[in-house]
């Protein structure tokens, strides 16, 4: 198409394709869904035609039972307990809730707890960086800490890159990280889980604005560790950075 109608038909598909951003959390959204599914029982589908995806409805739920018991451990501690279910017919997927909390009334699922774990494990396996949340690892250093080897991180957040409320005349944000390092086979070891809490003054948080934080965490290592992968998200804003380091001896 010559001259105006070229611009107008790349405006047009520009439109149409969907950014990597867009795909990125329609996978985050499939993501949850699909541990939502896979931990009560169900099933996810997705990116499918609608004939295929009842057809799959369908053939689930033409053999269901329902069972229960009741636990002989009066413990109501809140603690996540496991149930298995096993068939003696061969070949045959069983689909049933995987666990449940142990208390003696229900509460209503947080929210926020269960997006961060989503976000922050739907980010793990994701093989590429996210740069929403814009971050950097800046150095690495193994050293001796106090109960054994651990690797030291320091770290970057870039300016503006995250949230922040604005509460008793100051400014208050919160960033859950994940730290975690694979040795050469891609095996898990050392992980660091933490919340980082920002509490700024005016003059604190204009100066963040303008340079972003710098700030430094400990992985401890059970073994020697070739990668650093660095997840940081922000609840408050939804996003998400992420970060892969080869480390050098």
């Amino acid at each position: 198409l010559p001259g105006s109608g070229t611009a107008a038909a790349q405006r047009t598909l520009n439109a149409a394709v969907p950014s990597a951003g867009t795909m990125f959390m329609q996978g985050f959204a499939v993501g949850s869904s699909r541990q939502i599914s896979n931990l009560t029982g169900g099933r996810t589908t997705a990116f499918a035609a609608a004939d295929q995806a009842f057809k799959r409805l369908d053939e689930s739920t033409r053999s269901q039972y329902l069972l229960g018991y009741s636990s002989t451990n009066g413990d109501w501690n809140g603690a996540y307990r496991r149930i298995t279910v096993k068939v003696n017919r061969k070949d045959a997927q069983v689909l049933y809730r995987h666990g449940y909390a142990a208390r003696q009334e229900v509460k209503p699922l947080n929210r926020r707890d269960y997006l961060t774990y989503s976000r922050i494990a739907s980010a793990a396996n994701l093989p590429r960086a996210i740069d929403d949340l814009k971050m950097r690892v800046v150095k690495t250093t193994v050293e001796s800490g106090p109960d054994g080897m651990r690797l030291s991180v320091d770290m970057r957040i870039g300016p503006g890159a995250v949230k922040f409320a604005r509460q008793d005349g100051g400014y208050l944000a919160k960033v859950d990280a994940l730290y975690f390092c694979a040795d050469a086979k891609e095996q898990l070891v050392g992980e660091n889980w933490q919340t980082l809490d920002f509490k700024l003054t005016e003059e604190n948080y204009q100066k963040f604005m303008r340079e972003g934080v710098g700030y430094t965490i400990y992985v401890p290592l059970k073994a020697d560790a070739k990668y650093l992968k660095v997840i940081l998200y922000d609840y408050g804003a939804d996003l998400v950075g992420s970060a892969m380091v080869e480390l050098k001896k």
